[in-house]
């Protein structure tokens, strides 16, 4: 029983990975999976661990590879609305990270509002059109760049990945493979897409975990 609901936290966790405005890492924490899932990371070789990040992972990549359809359905249908549940979202996650993180100091207080304004500002230089792949050596690279930052999103907890993926352009690309992953008519594009996009995200799962593993014992 216990591994059959680790499994639907994980298609819950997915769910809110391609949902932009939705961070998955933080329906790991409301879960109890995020420090769990951060521990497992640092000792994969333990059985109990394996396990755990089996189940979790099968469950995420299921919601991912199956949910990804009806989201581009619903965006095709009524994406303004579909947008403001989104923006919705956003919000709602933010009581959320207050609990966790301690702003009582005034520093924090200057940290917080000034990656707030930083991050708003940044986004408006970007545009919501979509990037033109033409498979060249920079679409590559851009691909590597895309997944290394979509690993990082899906690791720090109050980003949404699928948010940060619409301002990068690449949000409708990035979910037509997904939703056409099994698809023998899109292997060739698949490929092409998938394999610099993997790559950058193992690059980045890795290397970010370590980081937000160190720095949130030390400053949570």
């Amino acid at each position: 029983m216990k591994n059959i609901i680790l499994f639907f936290k994980g298609i819950i966790i997915g769910i809110g990975k391609i949902i932009p405005g939705v961070s998955g890492s933080v329906l790991a924490l409301l879960l109890g999976l995020y420090d769990r899932g951060l521990e497992a990371l640092q000792h994969i070789t333990k059985k109990e661990n394996i396990i755990f990040l089996t189940l979790t992972g099968s469950g995420i990549l299921l919601s991912i590879v199956y949910g990804s359809s009806f989201i581009l359905y619903i965006l095709e249908k009524s994406y303004f609305t579909i947008m403001l549940l989104f923006c919705g979202l956003i919000f709602g996650t933010i009581p959320i990270i207050k609990k966790e993180v301690n702003l009582k100091s005034n520093r924090k207080k200057v940290y917080f509002f000034s990656l707030t304004l930083f991050f708003y500002l940044l986004s408006t230089f970007t545009t919501t059109s979509s990037y033109t792949f033409t498979y060249t050596c920079k679409d590559f690279f851009y691909l590597v760049l895309t997944g290394f930052i979509e690993a990082a999103t899906m690791i720090i907890p109050g980003i949404s990945g699928t948010a940060i993926l619409m301002l990068l352009g690449v949000y409708p690309i990035v979910m037509e493979t997904f939703s056409h992953l099994f698809s023998l008519n899109y292997i060739s594009y698949n490929i092409r897409i998938l394999l610099p996009f993997i790559m950058g995200f193992i690059i980045g799962f890795f290397l970010v975990t370590k980081c937000i593993y160190y720095f949130l014992k030390k400053q949570k």
